[in-house]
């Protein structure tokens, strides 16, 4: 157990390790920084992250023929707890998930009677415009004709 958690704490500082800038390039196959001399492909498999720390500390498979039996049932429980953290973990997930698709349909909700609402506000303004455009060439036409009228009636009197 303990040689698994060393290994595992070694296995992590290896990890976050980095070497200097200067000794690192752009490597032309994978557009990434490698170290100096490791250019050419080394037939190996390029470092991916593991998920977590705890899949890192885990036993390589074919080491259990070697186990006895209470190593193998501790073995067992570790396996059964980190199942049990991932289902939890899952679980969270799944509940923030619909949390989020929750909040998502509500602002989608709100935001489409906010739109239907700016559009009848619109519709009422545009037709409130053409009525005030209405009444107002309406009173300039009242007010053209009463001048008219006017106009008229000082022709007519200077006339006499």
């Amino acid at each position: 157990m303990e040689s698994l958690i060393r290994g595992g704490a070694s296995r992590a500082e290896n990890l976050f390790r980095s070497s200097s800038k200067e000794n690192l390039v752009r490597s032309a196959s994978r557009e990434s920084l490698t170290p100096l001399g490791e250019n050419e492909p080394s037939g190996g498999p390029a470092y991916d992250p593991p998920s977590d720390i705890e899949s890192e500390a885990e036993d390589p498979p074919g080491s259990a023929e070697a186990l006895s039996k209470e190593q193998l049932l501790h073995r067992l429980l570790q396996v059964e707890r980190s199942l049990g953290k991932y289902r939890g973990k899952y679980s969270e997930l799944v509940t923030a998930y619909r949390t989020v698709q929750r909040e998502k349909e509500k602002t989608q909700t709100i935001l489409s009677q906010s739109q239907d609402k700016a559009l009848r506000r619109i519709g009422e303004l545009r037709e409130e415009l053409q009525m005030d455009q209405q009444a107002k060439k309406h009173l300039q036409d009242e007010f053209d004709a009463a001048l008219e009228e006017k106009d008229q009636m000082i022709t007519v009197l200077q006339t006499q």
